[in-house]
Order: structure tokens, then C-alpha cells, then sequence
């Protein structure tokens, strides 16, 4: 994760590549409240979608674990089977609560080091 949040410095300013990492932060819950809400309303298409975004978001952390389960997720959407992507949300919630612990930790030890 340290090495995403390097690399992205190379480009940008440490303050920018801290403020990417909290829209993230901010971001996700919203993400995943999507994927419910459309969930519960059956709207696969919708369900798609946020679990897409969720996934870009994710690989430009190199969240790999994150990645996938939103993978699975959008995969099951878009096939319809949203029986399936419900049972995938447990795990989609427990890789992005890791994901936000391990990118916090990445972005003090990220400052320390810009």
C-alpha cells in the first residue's frame, strides 16, 4: 500500500495525495451503501455500477483484496444473480474495512516519508 501511495507522489504533492486518500476514505461507505440500497431494490444495473466504482477506487491503492470482492460483486450484478452478490457483501465489508485500516496506516507512514 506504501508503495501505491509512493508512486502516486511521484506525480502529485504529498497534500494531494493525502486528499485522494481521504476522498477514498470518504468515499467508500457511500459506495458500499449504493451497492446495498440498489441491492435491496433488486436494480442490478445500479448494484453493477457502484461495485465498478468501488473496484477502480480500490486499484489505485493496489487494494487487491478490496478489488476482488468488489469484482465479485459486480460480476454477480451484472449477471443477475443478486442472491449471490447479497451472500458477497459480508466479505466486501470486511476488505474494506481492512482496506481503510491499512490505508490510513500507509498514509502516516506516507507523510513521515514526503
Amino acid at each position: 500500500m506504501l508503495g501505491a501511495l509512493e508512486d502516486l507522489g511521484k506525480e502529485l504533492s504529498p497534500d494531494d495525495v493525502e486528499s485522494i486518500g481521504a476522498d477514498f476514505c470518504d468515499e467508500l461507505p457511500v459506495l458500499l451503501n449504493g451497492i446495498n440500497e440498489a441491492l435491496d431494490r433488486k436494480d442490478a444495473a445500479e448494484a453493477c455500477r457502484y461495485a465498478h466504482s468501488l473496484k477502480g477506487a480500490a486499484s489505485i491503492f493496489r487494494l487487491h483484496e478490496l478489488v476482488e470482492a468488489a469484482g465479485r460483486v459486480e460480476k454477480l450484478a451484472s449477471e443477475g444473480r443478486l442472491g449471490e452478490a447479497r451472500e458477497a457483501i459480508p466479505e466486501l465489508r470486511s476488505e474494506s474495512d481492512r482496506a481503510l485500516t491499512d490505508l490510513l496506516v500507509a498514509c502516516r507512514n506516507f507523510s513521515h516519508f514526503s
